[in-house]
Order: structure tokens, then C-alpha cells, then sequence
């Protein structure tokens, strides 16, 4: 294999393992969290929506995007999905 190959390899196996981060402690974060505080809901969706946030941050400086776009375009998303699956009576 080429310098290349093994570089991309390499480039391609960080950002797998990066992604894979994300999803882990974006879903199981606020799932442990309502497990750990079943009574309070707003707390979790409340981190939930931080952590679309900190994503959203993220993924602009990884791409040179815009932090406060990329952040706010994130978050009110999970908000509408959190309104919808509240009328919907998916959530609590």
C-alpha cells in the first residue's frame, strides 16, 4: 500500500472512530440521564439539545462552516422533533 492508501486509511479510521463517539455519548448521555431522574423529563431533553449544540459546534469547525449556524440549525431540530414527538405522545 502507498503512503497515501495508508494515510487515508488512517484519515477515514479517526473519523469512523470520531463518529462513532459522538453517536455513543449523544444518545447514551441523556438516556442514562432519564434513567437516573425519571420524574424531571425536561432535564434530559434539555440535554439533549445542548449536545445537538456542542455537535452542531463541532462539525462547523470541522468543516469551516459557521458554529452559531451549524449549532442553532441542530438544536432546532431537536426541538421540533421533541415538540412533534410530544404531540405525537411518543414522549413523555
Amino acid at each position: 500500500m502507498t503512503n497515501l492508501g495508508r494515510q487515508v486509511r488512517r484519515e477515514a479510521l479517526a473519523g469512523a472512530m470520531v463518529a462513532a463517539a459522538c453517536s455513543l455519548l449523544g444518545a447514551g448521555l441523556p438516556l442514562m440521564l432519564s434513567a437516573l431522574l425519571p420524574g424531571l423529563p425536561f432535564v434530559s431533553v434539555s440535554l439533549t439539545v445542548l449536545l445537538l449544540g456542542i455537535l452542531g459546534v463541532l462539525l462547523a469547525l470541522s468543516i469551516s462552516g459557521s458554529p452559531l449556524i451549524w449549532a442553532s440549525a441542530l438544536m432546532s431540530g431537536g426541538v421540533v422533533m421533541t415538540f412533534v414527538g410530544v404531540k405525537l405522545r411518543l414522549v413523555g
